[in-house]
């Protein structure tokens, strides 16, 4: 993969089985990936005390810790790679799955990117699936859209201050702090067709013990909504982090 940039995971030490299984998996794909320790939330007690109306309205509400946990690795790495010497960087969490043919898919996609792009999405979810009003086709594979999730984007250095700036609080999810702060200020796109994806977001092995960390059960909020659970709110699906030998993390 001699076309992609410098390219950091980001990890935690409180779940090496996933490191492996990534290290193993960039192995098999080539990929040349530096791994990031990130701050696992709970470990570190974090809570923030800036409520999130949106999320319940009328309520205070609170990101989760490993929500904060989450915003504060990005931040960590950002704050590194400001100073080194490459203008452009490459960062994912560790699991992510490249879709086949990525490296021709990725060539294509750079040559087709506007010369004043600072952030690229190359994974990412659209809110409510599809893509609507407000997203505009920049040329075959280069939209600039909403997009939500921080598995996979690429950035360059005169992005980082930005993004450093705009996420010096703990409000709402890291993706959505981006979308609601940082973006405006960016030159962003992304890739029309995603193309690298997670595999915690596809349920990909649900049940293992590996990848049960940040798996979304799409079909538990699906089986509440078809009884009229009116308790669903943003997270209801989502399950804690890898097992030990105490249980979930």
């Amino acid at each position: 993969m001699n076309e992609v940039p410098r390219t950091f995971c980001v990890t935690l030490r409180e779940t090496p089985k996933r490191k492996e299984e990534a290290e193993k998996y960039f192995d098999q794909i080539g990929l040349k990936a530096e791994f990031f320790y990130g701050i696992h939330g709970e470990s570190f007690g974090l809570k923030t005390t800036i409520p999130n109306y949106a999320i319940l309205p009328g309520r205070e509400s609170f990101i989760t810790q490993g929500a904060v946990g989450c915003l504060l690795s990005h931040l960590m790495l950002w704050n590194v790679l400001i100073h080194q010497p490459e203008d452009e960087f490459l960062i994912l969490e560790d699991d992510v799955v490249f879709v086949d043919g990525f490296e021709e898919k990725f060539v294509k996609l750079k040559g087709e990117l506007p010369a004043d792009w600072e952030m690229v999405y190359l994974g990412y979810l659209i809110s409510g699936g599809t893509y609507g009003e407000g997203t505009t086709y920049v040329s075959e594979n280069v939209i600039i859209c909403k997009p939500v999730c921080t598995h996979a984007y690429m950035v360059k250095k005169s992005a980082l201050k930005t993004l450093i700036e705009t996420n010096q609080l703990a409000w709402n999810p890291l993706d959505i702090q981006i979308i609601e702060r940082s973006l405006p200020k960016l030159k962003y796109y992304a890739v029309k067709e995603p193309l690298i994806s997670q595999r915690s977001i596809s349920n990909i092995n649900f049940k293992s013990e590996v990848w049960h960390s940040l798996c979304y059960d799409w079909n538990m909020s699906e089986e509440l909504m078809a009884h009229g659970d009116d308790s669903i709110r943003f997270g209801a699906g989502w399950y804690p982090l890898e097992k030990n030998n105490d249980g979930y993390m």
